[in-house]
This record gives structure tokens, sequence and C-alpha cells, in this order.
């Protein structure tokens, strides 16, 4: 990887724990971005790391002590080839 680890997580735990996983998620500072949603897995997050190191520890030590955990798939991000855009003022 060039620059700072990236990647998208994917998690599914037990149901009646989605609530305290997300808000667990969520409160990572590698978390940049966390939803809930619906299909093959119930939380997703964006993550961003300062190492590799750092990115492995994350995902070893905080994804794995989720309450609740089953299931979770880590999708590492290379390059990306497209970021938000400008922010156009708006007219009244």
């Amino acid at each position: 990887m060039s620059g700072p680890p990236s990647g998208w997580r994917s998690t599914r735990p037990v149901p009646s724990r989605l609530a305290e996983a997300g808000t667990a998620l969520a409160a990572r500072p590698e978390v940049a971005y966390a939803t809930v949603t619906t299909g093959t897995a119930n939380l997703y997050a964006s993550i961003d790391a300062m190492t590799a190191q750092h990115f492995y520890r994350y995902l070893t030590e905080s994804v794995a002590a989720l309450p609740g955990l089953r299931h979770t798939a880590t999708a590492p991000i290379h390059r990306t080839l497209k970021g938000p855009g400008p922010c156009l003022p708006t007219t009244a």
C-alpha cells in the first residue's frame, strides 16, 4: 500500500447486539465513517490507519473485541480513483 492504509470493513454481529457493536465500532478513532445496513453484513466502516502495523492491530485487537461478533471481512483500498467534488455555493 502506498500512503496510510485504509479499507472497508463489513461486520455481522449477533442481531441483539447490533446497536452495542455499532456504537463500539463508531467510537474507534480509526473509523472515519460507520453505518448500519441490510444484507449479508449489518455494519460497514471506512477505516483509516497511520501505518500497516496500526491497521493490523486495529483488525486483530479492536475489531476482534466487538460485542457479539459473528463474522467480519476487510477489503483494503490501495488507491482512490475518485473523491468528493468541491462544495459549490448555493444561490438564493
